[in-house]
């Protein structure tokens, strides 16, 4: 059960304030009330940044809530802010196994920025765990980073989390990769875990998973090459030469004779010998068995018994 909390009243606002900050004068409160607009975390969060004086009331309540997680970085150095960044980007409960690699700095270093932001309140120890004060925090933090910043730390972060080499951190990765603007990095491992899903049977996600990829244009030829694996497993063989063959002008080197190699596979399911061994000379792979297996069971399909013979012995030696 799901239940969507609106927001607070001002009444109720004006309790909480009143039972967590009664040293505040009538002005700050009313600061506080209107600036959180009914949100109860923002409240709590701009009470605790709410000073006790200044010569003007107006500047002792932070304007909002990203102002207030503005003015707490300002607290930390260049080298402890960069590691909470570094750690913002990964998303999720900071992960301090990561930190050090990232940014490249001593595991000293590291906790040091770890115990300069939570007297900063921007992290809350809590249950064993140092953790952010609330998810709006973390999201603040990201906020702050200049593209250029967000970029490299992204690149960073993707190229540690793929070292530790989890699923869940590959993941991981290919989405910092491809905030960071590296779409083509993001697309290679987003097609790696694409074939596991195939190897798995997930066909349906696969197929879901390369149809956004098709949709980005990131690496064409690598996409139609898993397209025409997927549709060919699924007995969809006119599918698959029909995405494959719109590829293949774009493709080149290996990736062309792969795709070919793939093309006359679908052929074969599709009873089109003829174009099994077009494909099959297209690839020019002589050398390669598969080619000689196919061609063995495009002879063997078109009634050559002696010719298919002939290059299933081939592709034993």
């Amino acid at each position: 059960l799901h239940v969507r909390l609106g927001q607070i009243s001002y009444a109720d606002a004006a309790v909480m304030v009143e039972q967590s900050r009664p040293d505040l004068a009538e002005t700050q409160r009313r600061l506080v009330i209107t600036r959180a607009e009914g949100v109860p975390l923002v409240l709590e969060e701009l009470l605790a940044g709410t000073s006790d004086a200044s010569e003007t009331v107006a500047d002792t309540v932070p304007e909002s809530f990203a102002e207030l997680v503005h003015v707490r970085l300002g607290l930390l150095t260049d080298e402890q802010r960069r590691v909470l960044s570094a750690l913002a980007l990964i998303g999720g409960e900071p992960d301090w196994s990561l930190a050090a690699g990232v940014t490249d700095l001593d595991e000293q270093s590291v906790w040091s920025a770890a115990r300069a932001a939570a007297a900063a309140h921007l992290l809350v120890a809590e249950d064993n765990r140092l953790r952010w004060r609330h998810a709006l925090t973390r999201e603040a933090v990201v906020a702050e980073l200049l593209p250029p910043e967000r970029s490299a730390l992204a690149v960073g972060a993707a190229r540690a989390l793929l070292a530790r080499g989890g699923e869940d951190d590959e993941s991981a990765a290919a989405d910092l990769l491809a905030a960071a603007g590296d779409r083509r990095a993001a697309a290679e491992i987003w097609l790696r875990q694409i074939g596991r899903d195939m190897t798995k049977g997930a066909m349906r996600s696969a197929e879901q998973r390369l149809d956004q990829l098709a949709e980005e244009a990131a690496l064409p030829v690598q996409v139609a090459m898993e397209r025409v694996r997927l549709y060919t497993l699924i007995g969809d063989a006119n599918r698959a030469l029909e995405v494959g063959a719109a590829a293949l002008e774009l493709s080149t080197g290996e990736d062309h004779a792969e795709l070919c190699l793939r093309l006359a596979r679908a052929a074969i399911i599709a009873r089109r010998w003829k174009e099994t061994e077009e494909h099959v000379g297209q690839a020019g792979r002589p050398d390669d068995a598969r080619s000689s297996v196919l061609l063995a069971e495009a002879a063997h399909g078109a009634g050559r018994i002696d010719v298919a013979l002939d290059h299933a012995n081939d592709a034993i030696e």
